[in-house]
């Protein structure tokens, strides 16, 4: 099986970890525009089994938050030269109506990245022992694409989509809610940390996510998924809350850093 892998950022590192090393692809490339790629995973200009889309989805302002420019022109690029093709590349609903999907959505898989990329969430730091598919995606890709995985979960576009946006806007809550404890605790002087130890103790809470080195959160798939899970929800959510609470306590670090910074 041919495989050409489409983006090499830091997500496309870490799929081309996954797939180049760990799966019995007959041939594994790699192009991207920017990046460079790895000796001798250079693509040969000829047709492929399968293109895997791992390109940037920035947010944007309008519409569903995303910007899509550089994945639906991935699309009507390889859509040519492969007879699949495979977007890992995060979305949200609004992609089902891009015309470049319209065009090639009989040929055209979802394939969520569940893993994140910060020290608490990177592939060192997480055992996830499942992957996730749309219907179409073939059984000779996705056969060799997780044989060590205990449980292929599968299902249509808008919901893999919509559980790929759920899985960090939930996370983000999470987040905010143990931040939101930590200025609790300061504020009726209780040590935070043993307060999270006993609470995170039962297993149903646990400590994912529960840390923090500073207060609010600030990253790359959190500040797009967020805010594109809440738009899809309705005003007033538990969701939208979160993201007003996190602005407040990023103004609260603000404001202490600030103030440690007069003293030193």
């Amino acid at each position: 099986m041919r495989v050409l892998q489409v983006g090499f950022g830091t997500i496309g590192r870490e799929i081309f970890t996954d797939y180049s090393a760990a799966f019995a692809f007959d041939t594994y490339m790699v192009v991207d525009l920017v990046a460079p790629i790895p000796e001798g995973y250079g693509w040969d200009g000829g047709t492929v089994d399968v293109a895997v889309i791992v390109v940037d989805t920035p947010s944007a302002a309008g519409g569903d938050g995303f910007d899509y420019r550089a994945l639906t022109h991935a699309i009507e690029e390889y859509s040519n030269l492969a007879r699949f093709i495979l977007i890992r590349s995060t979305v949200s609903l609004g992609f089902l109506t891009e015309p470049a999907y319209l065009k090639h959505a009989g040929r055209i898989g979802f394939a969520p990245e569940f893993y994140g990329a910060t020290k608490w969430s990177s592939r060192d730091a997480l055992t996830i022992d499942f992957t996730v598919f749309t219907h179409n995606v073939p059984n000779w890709f996705r056969d060799q694409a997780s044989p060590d995985v205990s449980q292929v979960v599968a299902g249509t576009p808008s919901e893999v989509i919509v559980a790929k946006l759920t899985e960090n806007a939930y996370l983000a809550t999470k987040v905010t809610f143990f931040h939101e404890l930590s200025e609790t605790c300061r504020r009726f002087g209780i040590d935070f940390e043993n307060v999270r130890n006993i609470a995170t103790s039962d297993p149903r809470i646990n400590s994912d996510h529960s840390f923090m080195e500073q207060l609010g959160w600030q990253s790359h798939c959190f500040d797009k998924d967020v805010p594109a899970f809440s738009a899809l929800g309705q005003r007033g959510s538990v969701v939208e809350r979160a993201i007003e609470s996190n602005k407040l306590l990023l103004k609260r670090r603000t404001i202490t850093e600030t103030e440690s910074n007069r003293l030193d």
